[in-house]
């Protein structure tokens, strides 16, 4: 099973001693370089590099024999977001400046990309009209070991807002490409001023740990995330906010709603994974008061499937998607809290998901104008 992660310099020491991958471009990273590896079965199999200065592509390797299995692809979708997402309207890329023959083998990842080939380099526009500019900040928590990527657009004010917090970061900004629809939706005043904040995930068995209602990673939001943007977003108050998560994140928004309800009243869960361990929503809910709370769960008429094996970790579904979030709503419903259930069209996926959004946000905080 092919893995991906974002490098760390702990990562990046570890490439240079991988005989079998050209040489890795970087000794350390700066605060304006980052770059992605995929691993098969634990061992390194391709790396990309970018720099958020230049708005480039600085590098990307992929072992011959992995190629055509969407790696590349794959590798350039990080990049690519990451790069659009720092306010680049057109992007680079000189795929290995050292070996042309490995530029030449990932001709065609960069064309399935839509990139535009010239004859020197790569390049490719935003297909946004305003291009994004997402601020990106490191947050580390030592009592619990986390360090995760924040990435964030601040409200357009200095008063007094309320925070719009997203789990599965990545999932939302890049491969939901929420940002521009957020911004929409305020325009036309769906929503009121908000500061969008997007929590990272490291990895597919990262999300297993953080998102299996975690107090570690409930301590991290709330001890070390919280109290850091409310000191460097002005006007930020994180009472009343909402939080959003899809599949297992959906899970996590929802305990944390639980067990913070006057911060976290409002939440959206999208597919949320209620069959991980059902008995202790029902033990959570016995303890809280949520009369003020306000749920979206929604989930798709196509996901039926039962005794289900999830990789990376081997997470155990039993029940169905839909027979667990619709345990979830009649639970939260006992409490009192207002809940809304959503069955859509469709499967576990992306497009549904992000169908949704457009009535989601604007009912959770329906007259509510900060």
């Amino acid at each position: 099973m092919i893995t991906y992660l974002q490098i760390t310099d702990e990562i990046l020491s570890s490439l240079h001693r991988v005989e079998k991958l050209p040489s890795v471009p970087y000794r350390s990273l700066g605060c304006a370089q980052t770059g992605w590896v995929a691993y098969d079965s634990g061992a390194p199999v391709a790396y990309a590099f970018a720099d958020r200065n230049t708005g480039s592509l600085n590098s990307i390797v992929l072992l011959p024999e992995y190629r055509g299995q969407g790696i590349g692809e794959a590798l350039l979708n990080q990049a690519e977001a990451w790069l659009f997402s720092h306010g680049w309207d057109e992007i680079s890329a000189i795929p290995n400046p050292g070996s042309p023959e490995q530029s030449e083998n990932l001709n065609s990842e960069f064309k399935s990309r839509k990139w535009t080939q010239s004859s020197t380099h790569y390049s490719k526009k935003s297909s946004e009209k305003t291009p994004l500019n997402l601020e990106e900040h490191v947050i580390s928590c030592e009592a619990t070991g986390y360090s995760r990527i924040l990435r964030i657009q601040r409200a357009n004010t200095d008063q007094a807002h309320r925070l719009c917090l997203f789990l599965d970061g990545e999932h939302y900004w890049r491969d939901m490409n929420i940002v521009p629809m957020l911004n929409t939706m305020h325009a036309k005043k769906h929503i009121p001023e908000m500061s969008y904040v997007f929590i990272g995930h490291v990895s597919a068995a990262a999300r297993h740990e953080d998102y299996s209602c975690n107090e570690k990673y409930e301590k991290f939001v709330c001890d070390s995330v919280l109290p850091w943007l409310r000191k460097n977003i002005t006007g930020l108050r994180t009472e009343g906010s909402i939080v959003c998560g899809l599949s297992l994140s959906g899970l996590m928004a929802t305990f944390l709603s639980i067990k913070h309800p006057d911060c976290f009243t409002y939440c959206l869960s999208q597919s949320g994974s209620y069959w991980w361990k059902s008995d202790l929503l029902e033990s959570l809910l016995d303890k809280h008061e949520l009369r003020n709370t306000r749920f979206w769960l929604s989930v798709g008429d196509e996901e039926i499937h039962k005794n289900v094996t999830h990789p990376p970790t081997g997470l155990i579904q039993q029940i169905s998607q839909i027979e667990g979030v619709e345990k979830a709503v009649a639970s939260l419903q006992r409490t009192g809290a207002t809940v809304r259930y959503n069955q859509y069209a469709g499967g576990h996926s992306i497009k549904p998901w992000r169908a949704e959004i457009t009535e989601a946000l604007p009912w959770l905080i329906q007259n509510q104008s900060s």
